[in-house]
């Protein structure tokens, strides 16, 4: 059998979307569609995984994998200056996953 190795430069990583991560995200058009009587929706989002509050540890997690990418996102209404993330908080977690891997936003 034949390999071909990956270049040196590959990134092996991990990825995570907002609305899956962060969680209680009532600001979403999709939580409101969540909690409507009646909705399509067969399950309510929950608290998910916290990644608002635990991203450090989320890279700390990254990191000790020996991964060397991680791609993430924020929820679109988290991500407004008026809630609780911020393209501020965005520009922080950018820097900060640049210390432990290539980050992707």
């Amino acid at each position: 059998m034949t390999t071909t190795p990956f270049p040196a430069d590959f990134l092996w990583g991990a990825a995570s979307a907002g609305h899956q991560v962060e969680g209680q995200n009532t600001s979403s058009d999709v939580w409101l569609l969540e909690h409507v009587e009646g909705s399509i929706f067969a399950e309510k989002s929950g608290d998910a995984c916290d990644s608002y509050h635990r991203w450090p540890d989320d890279l700390d997690l990254v990191a000790g994998l020996g991964l060397n990418s991680y791609r993430f996102s924020s929820s679109g209404p988290a991500s407004s200056p008026s809630r609780r993330s911020s393209p501020s908080r965005r520009s922080t977690t950018t820097d900060a996953c640049s210390r432990a891997a290539t980050p992707g936003v």
